[in-house]
């Protein structure tokens, strides 16, 4: 067993057997971005990850760890111009189910770490399963925060299924969840929610793949909380300064006395802002400014570090406007993603060819990695889905039908300005155009379509019938 690093970016991934613990590993190793990259440190980690990597891009999910391959895999993450190296162990979770002290031995004293949860994950439905599993990851966050763990990323593996073939269970499955974050919440860890999928969406969920770009979120979980261990090194370093200048003057109780003054002043003003900000953006909801909700949010989610620099003297009320700060994220995000629909819908209904075909793609992508924990963001959730859901074929079709039209008419200018001796390509495009309009039935396969589809019709063969005036063997 490798010795273990004893900086602060020891990071713990904590997951049961079938969680997709090497699966992440690997799937970060495999991140690359304009602003993200991600190099082995080290022969062994490389050559560890270059394996399975290549046996996912073969189609083949990585084997299961074996109790012998017990070691850590260091990488160098390169991101906003700052190098960062991580180092977290790569074990046997099935010894985590039968023993929950092992998993404590093994990931030490880390100062960050990671739960995984799977929906797809072996005995999940099976309550005695799920019992057990919910008892050891208990006593592995006490065990975090008895040994002064800054974060915890919640992190919800191959979460793509919770919209495809697991959709029947998401239900079953967020309650589990939640009962989790509620313990970490209760315990006072700083933790977030991210919904993760190294494949993206599979037909066959035997065939594994590697998503690529935008489509491979693993590094945002591993992201953050280096952003934590930052924000606290800081801190320290603050405080730090303050108690050696408090001792060098022999006035210490005095400074820290101030201190504590100091960020309950801090906090207090902390408040105010949050509650100005929240009390601003329903306005700007409201009047459905979509630009100044977008401004105001990003203000309120930047403002978040300046709540966690606030001294551990205030940890009750900083949990909770840290808390309430989250709530207000999830719900935020919820409601600026229904503004961009409803804004979009209208546009569909009065002009539709203004609205991107891609845009359908995009929003089904953003509602797959919205998965909000407080409840008033879960129902606005839901019914933002349902929505979407229920209108989406109208919709989609309605663009097709505007986006079919612009490129007919624009064939018919072609055709009207062509010379005779140059028929021949613009008759192979009114070929094409005639061909598109039964594959726009074929592809989506929606009745509304065929509603649209005799307008189609009838204008490729107007094409065909000009074209017909023009040569005599169309």
């Amino acid at each position: 067993m490798n010795s273990r690093k004893s900086d602060s970016n020891n990071l713990a991934i904590i997951g049961a057997s079938g969680t997709g613990k090497t699966t992440l590993a690997v799937g970060l190793y495999a991140t690359s971005t304009e602003s993200f990259t991600v190099a082995p440190d080290g022969d062994e980690t490389r050559k560890y990850l270059e394996i399975r990597k290549t046996s996912i891009e073969e189609g083949f999910w990585p084997a299961a760890t074996n109790e012998s391959e017990n070691f850590d895999l260091r990488l160098r993450l390169h991101a906003s111009g700052r190098q960062t190296d991580i180092v977290f162990r790569e074990y046997m979770g099935e010894r985590m189910e039968r023993d929950p002290n092992y998993i404590r031995e093994v990931i030490g004293t880390p100062k960050s770490a990671m739960i995984l949860f799977n929906p797809g994950m072996p005995g999940l439905s099976k309550p005695e399963t799920r019992n057990r599993m919910l008892g050891n990851l208990k006593v592995i966050a006490q065990h975090l925060k008895d040994n002064g763990c800054i974060a915890v990323a919640f992190v919800v593996t191959a979460s793509d299924r919770l919209t495809s073939d697991l959709a029947a269970s998401r239900e079953d499955f967020e309650a589990y969840a939640s009962e989790v974050t509620n313990h970490l919440t209760n315990l006072g860890l700083d933790w977030k929610r991210f919904d993760v999928t190294v494949s993206g969406q599979l037909d066959d969920q035997n065939k594994p793949k590697l998503a690529r770009g935008e489509n491979n979120t693993t590094h945002e979980p591993f992201l953050w909380l280096l952003k934590r261990i930052r924000a606290c090194k800081r801190r320290k370093c603050i405080l730090t300064a303050v108690a050696v200048f408090a001792t060098f003057l022999g006035v210490s109780g005095v400074v820290f006395g101030g201190l504590v003054v100091r960020s309950r002043q801090v906090l207090t003003k902390a408040e105010k802002t949050f509650a100005n900000t929240t009390n601003a953006l329903n306005i700007a909801y409201a009047a459905h400014d979509e630009a100044k909700v977008r401004t105001t949010f990003d203000f309120l989610t930047n403002s978040f570090d300046k709540v966690t620099a606030i001294l551990p003297s205030d940890q009750a009320r900083r949990n909770e406007l840290v808390k309430r700060v989250n709530e207000q994220s999830d719900l935020w995000r919820v409601r600026l993603l229904k503004m961009e629909f409803d804004s979009n819908k209208s546009k569909v209904n009065t002009k539709p060819s203004d609205v991107q075909l891609e845009w359908f793609g995009g929003l089904d992508k953003k509602l797959l990695t919205l998965s909000p924990s407080s409840k008033d963001a879960v129902i606005e959730r839901d019914t933002l889905t349902n929505d979407w859901d229920n209108s989406r074929i109208e919709l989609e079709t309605k663009c097709q039908t505007a986006h079919f039209r612009n490129v007919v008419d624009q064939e018919r200018k072609n055709l009207a300005s062509a010379k005779p001796n140059a028929i021949i390509e613009p008759l192979r495009k009114s070929k094409t155009l005639i061909a598109d309009a039964v594959t726009y039935a074929l592809v989506t396969n929606r009745a509304k379509l065929c509603n649209s589809l005799g307008l189609i019709t009838a204008r490729t063969n107007a094409i065909a019938k000009y074209v017909n005036s023009k040569v005599r063997r169309p």
